[in-house]
């Protein structure tokens, strides 16, 4: 694992979009990750996929862009 003085693979801040189907996390350089699709109710697709209704992908992408605030080093 990289030392904290390494630069970031996806650094902050993020963001997140969505579209008609998914929700999606870009970092600063605009590269997106995290995406999450949604269906109209909570399924599990005929793949092994599972779909959450929009507002639970809504939620979870939010939380999950969270995650730099959340993790950085605490300033004193």
């Amino acid at each position: 694992m990289g030392s904290r003085n390494e630069p970031r693979r996806f650094p902050p801040p993020w963001t997140v979009h969505h579209n008609e189907s998914s929700y999606w996390v870009e970092d600063a350089n605009q590269r997106r990750f995290g995406f999450v699709y949604y269906r109209g109710s909570a399924i599990i697709g005929t793949g092994g996929e599972a779909y959450q209704t929009q507002d639970e992908a809504r939620r979870l992408v939010s939380n999950f862009a969270k995650l730099p605030d959340l993790l950085a080093p605490k300033s004193d």
